[in-house]
This record gives structure tokens, sequence and C-alpha cells, in this order.
């Protein structure tokens, strides 16, 4: 096989990376049915893995079981963006308490790189470059915590988030926004710093409320001009 191994998959396991993928890039929107027979006839396949695959998606909340309706794609709403936000804010938490006990000083001194060069986007207004680097900028302090389990548990989220990011049409974040996350960044590296865990504490749990805060109003706005 040379030096690329190859990966196997079971239809399964095909089906499901499938419709995970759809759904997480609204291809099938919140709220869509998703028949049985069609997707099996659609793909070649049985019913039996494409309700097999339907069953994962429903355990990793992608999917609803309805009464006399069947599998139904997941509402992205304002209740389930609170939930994701008070969820994500503790892990992000830990995250920078375990990043301030593990980083090196060379460690910090890239996120400082980091956010000077998310201000340096900011002063050209690159918007797009600005919110790839705020990106950027919550993995490195994730990795940093070197806690794996936390890193995947985050990864999930992230996934999950995508879908709001689609359907609502969220980023690239306004200039507004862009603007208040300098100083809230800013904030962030100076506890990180001083390695001071109250004051990591208090300035991630502000940006991730200021953050949900301007998603909400995002999803009004789109939800209202619908």
């Amino acid at each position: 096989m040379g030096a690329e191994e190859m990966t196997f998959q079971t239809k399964q396991e095909w089906i499901f990376e499938k419709l995970k993928n759809a759904i997480e890039n609204c291809e099938l929107k919140p709220g869509e049915r998703i028949l049985l027979d069609q997707v099996a006839a659609e793909n070649k396949v049985s019913r039996i893995p494409v309700r097999e695959a339907l069953l994962q998606l429903q355990v990793e909340g992608l999917v609803e079981m309805v009464p006399h309706c069947g599998a139904v794609v997941s509402p992205v709403d304002f209740t389930s963006a609170s939930d994701y936000f008070a969820i994500s804010r503790e892990l992000q938490v830990l995250a920078v308490k375990a990043c301030i006990d593990r980083s090196s000083d060379e460690e910090i001194s890239k996120i400082a790189a980091m956010v000077d060069e998310m201000e340096a986007a900011a002063r050209k207004d690159d918007r797009d470059e600005y919110t790839r680097l705020n990106h950027v900028f919550h993995d490195y302090i994730v990795d940093l915590s070197r806690m794996p389990l936390l890193s995947e548990c985050l990864g999930n989220f992230q996934q999950r988030w995508h879908r709001f990011e689609k359907h609502y049409h969220l980023y690239p974040m306004s200039e507004e926004r862009m603007q208040q996350t300098i100083g809230e960044h800013r904030n962030i590296l100076s506890a990180i710093e001083h390695r001071n865990k109250e004051e990591a504490e208090e300035a991630v749990r502000t940006h991730n409320i200021t953050g949900l805060e301007e998603h909400l109003k995002r999803m009004k706005e789109v939800s209202e001009a619908k």
C-alpha cells in the first residue's frame, strides 16, 4: 500500500459522515426531515446502515426522532446557543487556568504575538483575517492546557457551533465586535502573562458573555429578516 494507509469505512460510517457533514454545513437545514428510504435509495444502501447512522446522529444531538415524523435535523435556536456558551465558558476557564500552570514564557510570548497580529488585521479592517486569528488564539490556549480530553470536548463543541455560524451568518464578525474583542483579548493575555488565574477567569467569562450577547443579537436580526 506504500506510505499511505488505506482507511476503510462501513456503510453505516459512510452514511453517518455524509449526513453529519450535510447537517453541520446546513445543507440539511434545522427542522428538515431526513427520509430514511430516500437516503437509502440515493446512496444505494439498505435501510439498516441509514437507521444506525441516524441513531448515532441522535446520540450526538444533531438529529431528533419525532413521533409520526421520523428523523428531523435538530434546531439551532436562542436556547441552544445560550446552552452552548454556558458549557463552553466553563471549559475555556479550565483551559486558561491550565495554560497558566503549564505554559512556558516562550509559549506565552507566542500568545502575545497572536494578539499583535489580530490588532494589525483590525487596523486594516480585515475581518476575515481577524476572525481566523481569533480562532487560532483561542485554540492555542486550549493546546497549552495540555489536556487532550478538554481539547477534544471543545473541538466537538466547535463542530456543533459551526451550524450556528452557517445558519445565522455569524462570521466574519462585525466591525463593532472586532473592536470590542481587542481589549478583551488584551485582558486575557495580561492575566496569562502575570499568571493570575482569578483575572484570567474573569477575563474569559467576560469575553464569553459579550460574545453570546453579540451572537444572539445577530441571530435575532437574521431570524426577523427571514
